[in-house]
């Protein structure tokens, strides 16, 4: 996420082997914890807007001439719950995520108009390991928000669920 030679490579050989590419989701996260009271927390705020906002945008940027070129396609960023509450533990990754929900309204409305629908996935609170289930018994299991969100992104989709679960 935070080396566009990479991400060109990449999105050159997903092109050369799925031309018809119409979908991109943007799902670049790092979560570091990082104490404001000690000057030494820059390097964390810097790796984790250069990997969730700046990853986002480099991304959206090497594959959206592709999906205008189409005339049609849908962008998905996830974004975080965290993006619209105090999150004083890792303050950073809460600034990081404000800021791609932030970039997807712009980018929404920038390409009105030329088939490229913007989406925004703002997922709660989910233990992707044993650990974090148990530092928090309310986060969903991995396994039951990844069911949740393909229920949402079907073909018939069940979007009623999406707002028992948002942030």
């Amino acid at each position: 996420m935070t080396d566009q030679d990479g991400i060109d490579r990449a999105r050159d050989t997903i092109l050369h082997s799925h031309p018809g590419l119409d979908t991109i989701v943007t799902m670049s996260g790092v979560m570091i914890p990082e104490d404001l009271r000690d000057p030494a927390h820059f390097s964390a705020a810097e790796k984790t807007i250069d990997t969730n906002l700046l990853g986002t945008i480099r991304v959206i940027d090497a594959f959206t001439p592709h999906l205008i070129g189409r005339g049609t396609g849908t962008i998905i960023t996830v974004t975080s719950g965290i993006g619209f509450l105090p999150f004083p533990v890792m303050p950073t990754y809460a600034a990081s995520k404000a800021g791609v929900h932030a970039y997807s309204e712009a980018l929404r409305a920038q390409l009105d108009g030329t088939g490229i629908e913007v989406s925004e996935l703002v997922p709660p609170a989910v233990a992707t390991t044993p650990e974090q289930a148990q530092h928090n018994p309310r986060a969903l299991k991995l396994a039951e928000f990844a069911t949740e969100v393909m229920d949402l992104l079907g073909p018939t989709p069940l979007r009623t669920r999406s707002s028992s679960r948002a942030c």
